[in-house]
């Protein structure tokens, strides 16, 4: 098993343990769940970032200024070609 790193450092190392303790009891099936929430919610504070510092752009504007942020310049202009970079604000 793969340890879990949580380097918070605004917990304290008994809080640590019994967060690991809980994670390491939970089934795959809950892992799985709580770590697909938490990659939506990082998803979405993304977009309000996005949305925040660009206020008027436009919902494809945000989908593209997400895959760029995912992908990173050189995937993203590989993906999606030199035309998208028109996109960027």
């Amino acid at each position: 098993m793969l340890p879990i790193l949580l380097s918070s450092s605004d917990t304290t190392p008994g809080a640590r343990a019994v967060q690991t303790r809980l994670y390491r009891a939970a089934g795959g099936e809950k892992r799985l769940l709580m770590a697909l929430r938490m990659s939506e919610d990082m998803r979405r504070i993304a977009e309000a970032g996005i949305r925040f510092h660009n206020p008027a752009a436009t919902d494809a504007e945000v989908r593209v200024a997400l895959a760029r942020m995912y992908l990173g310049k050189e995937l993203f202009q590989r993906v999606f070609g030199p035309a998208a970079q028109l996109a960027r604000r």
